[in-house]
């Protein structure tokens, strides 16, 4: 503890083994350098990781955006798929309904998506 009364930490750099992966992705004329930890996989193993994480941030993006979805209500694996499952049902409905009613604008608000499905 500091005089103040507040803690600090110490912070210790640990030795650890890094690797530089160069790629270049189709279609493109600039090469990617990544510098990585993971010592077990090719490079194309992680060069395909790293074209999914865009993948994995844009369907992110679409939830928070399209469906009004700001956080996860529960942090088991069991928990998080029937959410997203049931987001993603709100999504098809809603994309279904906005093409077949072009000139409205549709913006599902849910109180607590479980509690809408669970209510009696």
């Amino acid at each position: 503890m500091s005089k103040e009364g507040k803690g600090y930490r110490k912070f210790i750099l640990e030795p650890e083994i890094f690797r530089i992966i160069r790629f270049r992705p189709a279609h493109k004329c600039e090469d990617i350098m990544l510098i990585t930890n993971i010592l077990h996989l090719t490079t194309q193993a992680i060069a395909t990781m790293y074209r999914r994480r865009w993948d994995i941030e844009m369907f992110f993006r679409f939830l928070k955006q399209k469906v009004n979805f700001s956080h996860f209500i529960s942090l088991n694996e069991n928990g998080i798929k029937i959410i997203l499952y049931m987001i993603l049902i709100v999504a098809m409905l809603k994309t279904e309904l906005q093409n077949s009613l072009p000139n409205v604008f549709l913006y599902f608000v849910f109180e607590h998506p479980l509690r809408l499905c669970c209510k009696k």
